[in-house]
């Protein structure tokens, strides 16, 4: 392969630099972003999950010491 392809990429099965124009590989831009905002989807669903499972673990932290007499943890 000659210096200066614009077309040069990794062969996934070779691990080989190739010109991907020549053998039919293409990735398009809309991959790449369809890549990029389907991981910030991922994102923000675990962050809401794990937001929804710390309320879940504080709400019955709370409701657990309101059940408590006042002085019954102190000694």
């Amino acid at each position: 392969m000659q210096e200066g392809y614009k077309t040069c990429g990794i062969y996934g099965e070779s691990e080989a630099l190739v010109d991907v124009k020549e053998l039919g590989i293409w990735e398009p831009l809309a991959v790449k972003l369809q890549t990029c905002k389907t991981a910030v989807e991922m994102a923000v669903l675990l962050l809401r999950i794990d937001d929804i499972v710390s309320g879940h673990k504080k709400k019955d932290d709370d409701q657990s010491q309101q059940g408590r007499a006042p002085d019954a943890g102190h000694k």
